[in-house]
């Protein structure tokens, strides 16, 4: 407000007077994070004395006002050779380079500077303030300097970028869309394909390293589709994450796994265990120990024959739920199987509390 009223009338005695007015934009370096981590208190105590540094290296005729947050703007009047003006955003650089006692603690921070000049960059208050706004983020990417004079090639690549930044934000509203849309479309046909049966399971062997026998097997869903043929899980599981899908889907895999290894059993054939992947939204609903009682009862299946696979993510709660799920699941006397160890979530100690049977090393290529 106070420079909208204060500008026109300096404008008018520099072109009375054939001299020119510099608008320092002077925005302040590392403030917010001050200000968000020692609270508001101490953010506005380093206000107040930025301001006195900045009057301090001002020369008597020259004004500075707090434009906001962390932005101010200073008046340089009078001026009648760039070189002046360069002096002076030296000064005001040095002056807020050294640390501000603060609560007897010490604060660092600094300021990128942008420079118009009137009449040169423009006329009106709007103008003038634009370009020296325009120039101060060209200055923040000069380590050296830290202010830079307003150029039309600044405009002009800022505005580049803004039709740029307007282009790339309509695309990913399109690509936004279109992805949402495909995803509701594919849960419909999960939906559908759920109703119809038209997922099937295969068997990946695992093997003894030493002896080369084999010791289990992993449950591996596929979606057998009308149309397209087999889809393998990248193409539908997160789909089916996003809604309650994966859960009937688990469903699906621990009756189909029990029900097959109950054949094998019915023809003589050795039993192996079969590890079934469950998803955490199975895990969390407390889902996972009732559905393992009821198909192990349903298909006469000892305990042994069914292990649980589970993926790290899983433990990123920590919560007493877990815990007491896995509980449960072992007291059956099913195995449990932690799949991706060492993406992030758990740590050895949980580990112990967890107390898995098997650890599954993160692959990396």
């Amino acid at each position: 407000h106070w420079l909208t009223k204060y500008l026109p009338a300096a404008f008018e005695r520099a072109t009375a007077g054939g001299e020119s007015i510099a608008v320092l934009f002077i925005d302040l370096d590392k403030f917010k994070n001050i200000n968000d981590t020692w609270g508001h208190s101490t953010g506005d105590k380093l206000l107040h004395l930025v301001s006195s540094r900045l009057r301090s290296v001002l020369r008597p005729g020259d004004t500075v006002a707090r434009f906001g947050g962390d932005e101010f703007i200073g008046l340089l009047e009078g001026v009648t050779h760039e070189n002046h003006v360069i002096e002076i955003a030296n000064r005001i650089r040095h002056a807020l380079a050294q640390p501000f006692d603060i609560k007897q603690r010490s604060f660092a921070i600094g300021a990128s500077i942008g420079i118009s000049m009137f009449p040169k960059d423009g006329r009106d208050v709007e103008t003038l303030i634009r370009n020296a706004d325009i120039a101060m983020y060209a200055a923040k990417a000069e380590p050296t300097t830290r202010h830079r004079f307003f150029e039309q090639e600044l405009f002009t690549r800022i505005h580049h970028q803004t039709e740029l930044q307007r282009s790339l934000n309509r695309f990913f509203e399109q690509e936004l869309f279109t992805r949402i849309h495909h995803q509701t479309e594919l849960q419909r046909s999960l939906t559908l394909a759920v109703e119809a049966d038209q997922f099937v399971v295969h068997y990946q062997p695992r093997f003894d390293v030493k002896s080369a026998l084999p010791v289990g097997m992993e449950a591996l869903v596929r979606w057998h589709h009308p149309e397209k043929g087999l889809i393998f899980p990248a193409e539908f599981i997160a789909a089916a994450e996003s809604s309650h899908l994966i859960v009937q889907l688990g469903e699906i895999v621990m009756n189909k796994a029990c029900q097959q290894v109950a054949a094998w059993r019915n023809q003589g054939l050795n039993l192996f265990p079969v590890s079934v992947n469950v998803s955490a939204k199975q895990f969390h609903e407390n889902g996972v120990s009732m559905l393992l009682k009821s198909a192990l009862r349903r298909y006469d299946l000892p305990p042994s024959s069914i292990e649980i696979e589970l993926t790290e993510s899983i433990m990123a709660s920590h919560s007493e739920q877990v815990f007491n799920e896995l509980k449960t699941i072992h007291a059956l006397g099913v195995s449990v199987h932690l799949d991706d160890f060492g993406t992030g979530y758990s740590s050895l100690s949980t580990l112990q509390e967890l107390d898995v049977d098997v650890l599954k090393p993160e692959q990396r290529g």
